[in-house]
C-alpha cells in the first residue's frame, strides 16, 4: 500500500508541474490583454566603417590599349542602388527610425562619377571596378512590457539591434594591363598582364582619393 501511494503522488506531481510547464510556454505577449508592449530606442550611432552589404566588385569600364605613351584614360560610372534596412522589422520600429536617419528607406540613388587614370604606357589599358557603399546606422532598442496605466512592468528583451544603410559614392579599383598579343582579349590574358590595381574610396565632399596600391 504505501509503496502504490508513492507512486500516485510522484505520478500526480508529474502531472502538475508537466501543466503548469506548458502552461508558461503557451503563454506570449498577446495572452496579456491589459497589458501594453512598447519598442524603446536606447541608443544610436552611425558607424566609422561603411559596409558593402555582401556587394562584390562588378566590371564597369573596359578601357582600349593606348596608342600612345602618355594617354589617360577617363574611367567614368553611372550607377544605382537604395538605401536598406534590417529585414523583419516592425512597422512600430520603423516609426521611431525614419525621423532619425534623414533619408528614405527603399529609395534609389544614382551616382555619378569618375576617375583619371594614370598615364598609361604604349599597349597598356585599364578595367575598372565598382563596389556598392552603404553608411550603417545602429539602433538598439528595448521591448518593455507596461499595465494599461503607463507603467514598466518588466523589459521583455534588452537588446534588439536594428541597422539602416544609406547608400553613399562606391569604392573604384583600377586594373592597369599590359596588352603583350594582338589576340582578342580574355580573363587569362588579364591575369598575366595585371601590373597594377589602385583602390579609390570618396570622401564626404565627394572627391576620390587613393587608399591602396598594388603592384604585380
Amino acid at each position: 500500500m504505501k509503496k502504490l501511494l508513492i507512486t500516485i503522488i510522484s505520478l500526480s506531481l508529474l502531472i502538475s508541474s508537466t501543466a503548469y510547464a506548458n502552461e508558461e510556454k503557451e503563454n506570449t505577449l498577446a495572452d496579456y490583454p491589459d497589458r501594453i508592449y512598447e519598442w524603446y530606442l536606447a541608443t544610436q550611432r552611425t558607424l566609422e566603417a561603411p559596409s558593402s552589404r555582401g556587394a562584390d566588385w562588378t566590371l564597369f569600364h573596359s578601357g582600349d590599349p593606348a596608342q600612345k605613351a602618355g594617354e589617360v584614360e577617363d574611367v567614368s560610372i553611372s550607377r544605382s542602388y537604395s538605401n536598406g534596412i534590417t529585414v523583419n522589422v516592425c512597422g512600430e520600429i520603423l516609426s521611431k527610425i525614419t525621423p532619425n536617419i534623414g533619408y528614405n528607406i527603399g529609395e534609389t540613388i544614382t551616382f555619378q562619377t569618375g576617375k583619371f587614370s594614370a598615364p598609361l604606357a604604349l599597349g597598356e589599358y585599364v578595367r575598372g571596378y565598382y563596389k556598392e557603399q552603404y553608411e550603417v546606422t545602429e539602433f538598439d532598442f528595448r521591448l518593455y512590457e507596461k499595465d494599461l496605466t503607463g507603467h514598466i512592468i518588466r523589459v521583455v528583451e534588452y537588446s534588439h539591434i536594428v541597422n539602416t544603410y544609406r547608400a553613399i559614392l562606391p569604392v573604384i579599383r583600377l586594373e592597369y594591363h599590359q596588352k603583350t598579343n594582338t589576340r582578342a582579349f580574355n580573363t587569362a590574358d588579364d591575369l598575366a598582364s595585371l601590373t597594377k590595381t589602385e583602390y579609390y574610396k570618396a570622401d564626404k565632399e565627394g572627391k576620390y582619393y587613393l587608399i591602396k596600391t598594388e603592384y604585380n
